[in-house]
């Protein structure tokens, strides 16, 4: 049996694919590829990064305002913990595990 695999390309600092007995693995993206709008065509600047996944495998795609939040002149809200609530609830929806990032932030706040 063929295991899937997903494709990721762009230009983040990393995209985390969830495994399902919930360890995170971070899959650095800095060098994969050119950032969006500078130029019209950028598929000769972009590469990618194939991830095998296992039925239960999550991957987990954010905005770098998530970790980069940050109280008023406190500390970052942080990969470690955005990490941390996505392997919490690696169980639950994609909804749900959004859901459960975004009220994470809300009590960080």
């Amino acid at each position: 049996m063929r295991r899937p695999k997903v494709s990721i390309s762009g230009q983040n600092e990393e995209t985390l694919a969830v495994r399902k007995s919930g360890q995170i693995e971070h899959i650095d993206m800095i060098n994969l590829g050119f950032p969006s709008g500078l130029d019209e065509n950028i598929s000769d600047l972009s590469r990618h990064v194939l991830v095998d996944l296992e039925p239960g495998d999550e991957v987990v795609l954010y905005t770098d305002g998530i970790p980069e939040a940050r109280k008023m002149h406190k500390k970052f809200y942080g990969i470690e913990r955005l990490c941390e609530v996505v392997s919490q609830n690696c169980h639950l929806s994609a909804e749900q595990i959004k859901q459960a990032v975004i009220d994470d932030l809300r009590i960080f706040f």
